[in-house]
Formats: structure tokens, sequence, C-alpha cells
């Protein structure tokens, strides 16, 4: 029974954290993004590509980082944790990412609307099922170990 507490306070506090952090990590990432827009836009690249380098990148880093965590946390996590963690905390911290930047850029190549809700669809998929792929991986490794 303890345990079973433990599983649901951790899911609660994981949860907490996502819904409470995502605006503090996305603002920021945004003013990053425009000012590597900014130096792309300089240089003589068009807007929208100029615009999508950025956005995608940090769609790409997440994707890494959550790889990351969810294999190096494996089998030492809940099960579901990092899929629930990182399934509400990517897509709403660069959905954050992406208004920021588009209210700092004034939507290149008319970007923000398609760009947006796909990639949020995207992203929210990716972030769970890449999680999931870090902890399978992990645990095949751990149990191979046991043998």
């Amino acid at each position: 029974m303890s345990s079973r507490i433990w599983s649901v306070v951790a899911f609660v506090a994981a949860t907490a954290v996502a819904i409470l952090s995502f605006n503090v990590v996305g603002a920021p990432l945004g003013e990053l993004s425009f000012g590597l827009f900014e130096s792309l836009v300089g240089e003589g690249y068009a807007e929208s590509t100029a615009a999508l380098v950025p956005l995608l990148g940090f769609d790409l880093l997440a994707l890494i980082l959550i790889f990351g965590v969810s294999y190096a946390g494996g089998v030492r996590l809940p099960s579901g944790l990092p899929q629930t963690f990182f399934g509400v905390f990517v897509p709403l911290s660069l959905s954050v990412l992406q208004v920021r930047f588009f209210e700092l850029s004034g939507d290149p190549g008319n970007l923000s609307e398609s760009f947006g809700t796909y990639n949020f669809i995207v992203m929210f998929v990716l972030a769970i099922a890449i999680s999931q792929l870090g902890v399978h991986l992990s645990r095949r490794r751990f149990e191979s170990r046991q043998r």
C-alpha cells in the first residue's frame, strides 16, 4: 500500500512541476530563438528558413534530452512517470517558446498557425514515444545485466 501512495505522490508531483515550470522554461527559450532568428536573417537567410532553424532545433534538443533522461532513469523511475512528465512539460514548454518567438519576430512566413498547431501534436506524441523507447531500452539493459 505504501509503494502505491508514493507512486501517486510521484505522479502528482511530476505533473505539478511540469505545469508550474513550462512557462518559466519556454519564454526564455523563445527569446533565445528570436536571437538566433535575427542572426540568421542578418546572414542572409530567408525569414521562414531562419525561423524554422531554432524552432526545429529546440524540438530536436528536447527529444534528445527526453531520451537521455528516460534511458538514464529507466528502472529507477516508476513506470509511466517519464512519459507523463515529458508528455505534459515538453509540448507546453515548446508552445510557450513559439508564442514568445512569434511575438518578437512578427510571424515570419505566416508559420505561427500551421507550425504551432502541428508541432504541438507531433511533439506530444514524440515526447511520449521517445520517453517510452528510452525506458524500454534501459530496462532491457538492466535485465541483460541481471542474467
